[in-house]
Order: C-alpha cells, then structure tokens, then sequence
C-alpha cells in the first residue's frame, strides 16, 4: 500500500493491504523486487547497475557541436566533437605562375603550405590534400597529413607528355581539415586555389642576366658538408633564400634583401646540420621555387 510496511493494514479496515505478504522484507525496490537493490537514476531508469547510472540521457548539451543532443538533460564530460576552424591556403598563392625545367622535373618538389588550424576542444588534426588539373580530374591526394606543409615532386603534378617548352598547365588545389573522431568531422579550406606550371628549359649559365626567375641546382647534390646554390633574377626584386627540413622547419636563412637582376650564387656551410634530406627555397614578390639537397655525413 506505499507504506513501506509489509503485510500492514494501512487504513485500519481490518483488511491486510499489501499483496505480497511472503516477502521476508520489509520493502520492494523500483523494478518490484523483494528487499532488491534497483533504484531510479536521474533519467528515469531503473535498475542496480552503478555504471550506467544517467547514461541514457547524458549526451553533448552544446548546440554547436557536431554531436549535439537535443535530448539530453545532463551535459557529458568532454563527449562533444566539433568541426575545424575554417583556415586559409598559404603557397602556392592563388594564381601564382611557377617556372620549372628538366631538372626540376627529374628532381625537385613544390611546397604546399597552408594555415595551421585547431578545433573548439584542441583535438589534434589531420589534413588531407587534393591537386586537380584543369579538367577537375585528381592529380594527386594525399591524406593523413600530420603538419600543415608537404613537399611533392614535379614528376607528380604533371605528365611527361605534357612538358613542351613554354606551355602552361593549370592546376588547382585545397586541403580538408580532419579532428581526430575517425574523420567523422571536417572542414575544407576557405577557398580553392588555382596555379599555373610552365615548363621552360633553362641553363644558368647562358646569359647575364635570365629571361625569367630561376632557382637552379644546388652542387655538389648529395653533399657533405658544403654546397652552391645559384638563382637568376630576371629584375630587381626582394628575395629570401632559406633551408627547411622535412617538417617544414626553418634551418637558415641564405640570402635575403634587395637584389638588382643577375645570377647570383650562395655557399651553404651544413657542418653543425645533422645528416638529411632538406630543401632550399627562393621566395620573391613574382616567384616562388623549391630544390631538395642529401646532406650525407
């Protein structure tokens, strides 16, 4: 009769109340158990298990996470996933004209770097890139990438039938940003870039002063611990010449500042860099190239 006695009259009409006069107990528990454990959690459940405890109406209470659950009463203890920010590409910069050679062609890489990125809860990022040519067919796709920077070969970008002396192939390229939920959650790059390859064939050594930029071949290529690096310049133009590493790490700074057009050439002094791969890169204003040493000690 609700009156936690068993076998009681609770109304005092000489009438035993309570139907179950055989439990020893002086009790039942929610699920009509004798003297049993269950009881009723804050969602309304009702059972004897600790761990579930709340489970079924503990979800993400945050309305701008991925995850969010309308249905929940009682907010999760970091259980919402959220989308990545929303990050721009970097280099190559949109409509940018990169000039390469044989050589290049044969032997160096071009370097994708775009913003490094986050979410709402810190988780820590992949990013996936997609290269297409201009006819929206893939070219290259490379996923699971840990940094935000990736060196790939020339050979990669463009067919060798395609290398005819001052033609021009257009390419396009974006990054998705992925959390760490499985790739359950993404976010692509605020906007699609587009560059041009011309190929042309180039010596450094034919003229005074080049028709166009050039970042030449560094020699000797393996080296230990000393090599040149040489670029033209076709005007007068700010530069930076600089070493990476693999990891997209800035090792020094060659050459940089205000330079008349000419060929110029660079000495890079490795003795205190740990063997390895690593690359040199010519940013101008107008022109931006990359050309991969061995450093072999």
């Amino acid at each position: 009769d609700g009156d936690g006695v068993c076998c009681s009259d609770g109304d005092g009409d000489g009438v035993i109340d309570d139907p179950y006069c055989e439990c020893a107990a002086d009790f039942y528990d929610c699920a009509g158990e004798c003297g049993g454990d269950a009881y009723i959690d804050d969602c309304g459940v009702c059972d004897d298990i600790v761990e579930n405890d709340n489970e079924t109406c503990t979800g993400c209470t945050d309305e701008i996470a991925e995850n969010f659950d309308e249905n929940a009463t009682i907010s999760c203890d970091d259980c919402c996933e959220y989308a990545p920010f929303g990050f721009d590409l970097l280099d190559p910069y949109n409509g940018e004209l990169i000039v390469f050679d044989e050589n290049d062609y044969e032997n160096n890489v071009l370097s994708f770097q775009w913003e490094d990125n986050g979410d709402n809860n810190n988780d820590n990022l992949i990013y996936r890139i997609i290269i297409k040519n201009e006819n929206n067919q893939i070219q290259v796709e490379v996923p699971n990438l840990p940094d935000n920077i990736i060196f790939i070969p020339y050979s990669f970008l463009i067919d060798q039938t395609d290398l005819l002396d001052g033609s021009n192939v257009l390419l396009n390229w974006e990054v998705i940003a992925q959390d760490d939920s499985e790739g359950q959650y993404e976010t692509a790059c605020n906007q699609v870039f587009e560059f041009t390859l011309r190929f042309e064939s180039l010596g450094i050594e034919d003229a005074l002063i080049p028709d166009t930029y050039v970042l030449g071949d560094s020699y000797p290529n393996p080296f230990n611990p000393v090599t040149t690096i040489e670029y033209g310049l076709p005007e007068a133009s700010m530069v930076e010449l600089s070493v990476y590493d693999i990891h997209g790490k800035l090792i020094k700074t060659l050459d940089q500042g205000s330079k008349v057009a000419g060929y110029y050439s660079i000495v890079w002094n490795a003795q205190n860099v740990p063997t390895g791969t690593y690359f040199i890169r010519l940013i101008t204003p107008e022109y931006t190239a990359t050309r991969k040493v061995s450093l072999i000690k």
